[in-house]
């Protein structure tokens, strides 16, 4: 279990510095994924996943981030 934890905790740093240096649109849309999939799972948790008030904020999100 440790070694699992630690060879993904490397894995995402290096994703971050790579993300992090290649900036612009890279980072715009690698940082949208990971918002949605965090969102996803906090919907997940409270268990309406799959209600419309969930899809409508995910596409408000959506619109917001890209016009910003």
């Amino acid at each position: 279990m440790f070694k699992t934890r630690l060879l993904s905790g490397i894995v995402l740093v290096i994703a971050a510095i790579f993300l992090i240096v290649t900036g612009n649109e890279v980072l715009l849309f690698s940082t949208l994924l990971i918002s949605c999939i965090g969102m996803f799972e906090l919907f997940r948790v409270f268990k309406f996943e799959k209600s419309l008030y969930c899809f409508d904020f995910v596409l408000h999100q959506l619109k917001v981030e890209l016009h910003t």
